[in-house]
């Protein structure tokens, strides 16, 4: 079985749903075949949207087959489902962040976010990672609810795992006994903010105890 692998940019960097999709492709049964369509991005703009609108999608259109299933990786590479006509698509949609901050960002960019969700809804069937984000795309983007799925994140339980030594503390110099620990960057679509206003109120209420 071949799986058609649309995911859009090419990257060597490791984060999130990256490590996510390389550990999942580890443990895929032998019988199924990972037919993975990139494009190498370009910061010049202009080039970019050469390679999003006519190159990539030509690619696409020469490497796929109409049989196959198609697995869009992300809302970022949507958009295709308004350029072609596909059968059997899956997308997955972690959150609708940039959709519910499109006024943050301005001109070619919003323009993008928008044509992404609106190949979203052209999907067959939408994969998220839990029951909120479900919740919002079914109210925000009016998707139906019975075509998508829930597939929490998975856990590498030989990489992490409960350790009760305190070497690495000692190693960055933390002596601190209660540690909190955020893990994610530090963009927006994250609401660092909110994590910070819960630590704010939660330090009020130990220092009132």
């Amino acid at each position: 079985m071949i799986i058609d692998y649309i995911n859009g940019a090419r990257t060597d960097k490791v984060f999130g749903y990256k490590r996510v999709q390389d550990e999942l492709h580890k443990r895929l049964p032998k019988h199924i075949t990972i037919n993975k369509i990139e494009y190498t991005p370009s910061e010049n703009i202009i080039l970019q949207s050469v390679k999003l609108f006519l190159t990539y999608p030509l690619n696409i259109f020469f490497r796929t087959h109409k049989k196959r299933i198609k697995h869009l990786t992300s809302p970022d590479v949507a958009y295709l489902l308004n350029i072609f006509r596909f059968k059997k698509t899956l997308v997955s949609c972690y959150d609708l962040i940039s959709y519910h901050r499109i006024n943050d960002f301005s001109g070619l960019r919003k323009f993008f976010i928008k044509q992404n969700y609106k190949g979203v809804l052209k999907a067959d069937h939408i994969l998220t990672i839990s029951e909120y984000s479900k919740q919002d795309i079914i109210k925000t983007l009016g998707y139906p609810s019975d075509r998508i799925s829930v597939i929490y994140p998975c856990v590498d339980l030989e990489k992490y795992y409960p350790h009760r030594s305190r070497a690495i503390l000692k190693k960055h110099h933390i002596t601190n006994e209660k540690i909190v620990l955020y893990v994610g960057s530090e963009e927006p679509r994250q609401n660092v903010d909110k994590i910070i206003k819960a630590f704010k109120k939660y330090q009020h209420n130990v220092e009132s105890h």
